[in-house]
């Protein structure tokens, strides 16, 4: 099937995405919400793209193409609308949102508190933390305590650090500024 992407007649399979369609066509469309082969819900709107047909901004992470649509994909126009949607979610952003490990974790280990207890010092309680949420046979334990000695936290150790003395610039002042 035909589409039109700015003005150039693109040949696309019509079984894919438009914003698939677009990069492989070499189009940088950008996106937050959208990653191939996950279910998502259009809700970033950073990847809309214009339809001149109906002058309608369509977010093109959720539209197939058809046959003989033309599509605006780089004006300023459509730069700037991806732009004010990016600065509208920022602006109501309070960085709560859950991370893709968390989400993903086959053992629901609770990744951000791991994080805190180790940004925290309390090497013990993030160790503690995993190992409640581990059962994988191939960690060896320590038959007395249930502890895995090859899983350590603490911070690699860093080699003593070399003191450099930097030469200190002479400054010279000129008589007229003193």
């Amino acid at each position: 099937m035909n589409i039109f992407v700015n003005g150039k007649k693109l040949e696309v399979s019509g079984q894919r995405l438009l914003i698939e369609e677009l990069r492989e066509a070499g189009y940088d469309i950008p996106s937050l919400c959208y990653a191939a082969d996950a279910r998502h819900e259009p809700s970033c709107m950073v990847c809309m793209v214009r339809n001149e047909d109906t002058d309608q901004m369509l977010p093109s992470c959720a539209i197939y193409p058809s046959e003989g649509m033309r599509i605006d994909a780089t004006s300023d126009e459509v730069t700037s609308l991806r732009r004010m949607s990016l600065e509208l979610l920022l602006s109501d952003h309070r960085a709560d949102c859950e991370a893709p490990c968390t989400l993903v974790c086959p053992a629901g280990i609770d990744v951000a508190k791991v994080i805190n207890y180790y940004d925290e010092g309390r090497l013990a309680d993030a160790k503690a933390l995993l190992l409640s949420n581990l059962s994988n046979p191939s960690l060896p334990m320590d038959a007395t305590n249930g502890s895995n000695p090859s899983l350590s936290l603490a911070p690699p150790a860093r080699p003593p650090a070399k003191r450099h003395v930097a030469a200190t610039p002479s400054i010279k002042v000129s008589p007229s500024a003193r």
